[in-house]
């Protein structure tokens, strides 16, 4: 009988994405792909800021107007204009970065969710082309936008209009976060085995504890600035993790795919002995 039978629970979700830095942190060799959208970020913003203030910047105060060359409080409105409009263009440039890195880090990101499955004994898929790879990072992005943008605009319009509806707003509004969080990092597993919208779906209710859990600490983590990118490659390692565990544990559910070895898994949530037990053992 599987070791695992027992159905995993929310603090399995919480212990994937711990699992996911820990993994990181004690394979050097994942740091140049973990590093990738870090990097991306940085170079984006970096082009999209110069961007903004040496070439958008001066058409922008062409077309309000804006005079220098007068005197008074017409140079030090002008002045506040600029300082204003550099401002506005450099945040743009750094929304706009956040919002391409994760899909341009796809390629990055899918070779750690590769490199997580061979430790964990999963049987090799077919190859997939860089383009296709990048088309799954996009997918990813939009398809958790497209799902939870809607209600959360109309959560906060709750809100708004009956500020006492907060308690029931506040919940939800979480929920909706850390299921879109989840669905985003899990589609890098799961589009690379060709799942189904339907299927996965079907996971995600199936195992709904352990799915959030994950979902909402990745969210929580995801609220510190910036972060949202950084902690991408310990979502899809940990995703990646929590997924073929639960296919181990789970027979049943997505039947098409293969297993991993469960001795991995094992090992996994074996507690770590004390380093004087593992000396008299070795003796």
């Amino acid at each position: 009988m599987n070791q695992l039978a027992k159905p995993l629970g929310f603090f399995d979700g919480v212990k994937a994405v711990l699992s996911g830095v820990s993994y990181l942190g004690k394979n050097p060799g994942t740091w140049p792909m973990a590093a990738v959208p870090a990097v991306l970020l940085l170079l984006l913003t970096g082009f999209g800021v110069f961007a903004g203030v040496a070439w958008l910047r001066p058409e922008l105060v062409a077309l309000l107007g804006l005079d220098l060359a007068q005197s008074g409080w017409a140079i030090l409105g002008g002045l506040l204009a600029e300082v204003l409009i550099s401002l506005a263009t450099a945040a743009a440039a750094v929304w706009v970065a956040l919002v391409l890195t994760p899909p341009l880090s796809a390629p990055a990101l899918e070779h750690l969710v590769t490199l997580r499955e061979g430790d964990l004994g999963v049987p090799k898929r077919g190859p997939s082309s860089f383009l296709g790879e990048l088309r799954c990072g996009l997918r990813a992005q939009l398809f958790a936008a497209v799902f939870a943008t809607p209600i959360l605009a109309l959560l906060w319009v709750v809100n708004l209009l009956f500020p006492p509806a907060a308690v029931v707003t506040v919940p939800l509004n979480l929920l909706v976060l850390a299921l879109g969080v989840a669905w985003s990092v899990f589609d890098y597993p799961l589009t690379l085995r060709r799942v189904s919208a339907g299927d996965r779906l079907s996971l995600v209710l199936e195992h709904r504890a352990p799915v959030l859990g994950f979902g909402l600490t990745l969210a929580a983590l995801f609220w510190v600035p910036c972060c949202s990118v950084l902690m991408l490659p310990v979502g899809a390692v940990g995703a990646t993790t929590l997924l073929w565990r639960l296919l181990e544990n789970s027979p049943h559910t997505l039947p098409a795919l293969p297993r991993p070895t469960a001795a991995v898994f094992v090992a996994l949530d074996a507690p770590a002995r004390p380093a004087f037990a593992q000396d008299l053992n070795e003796r």
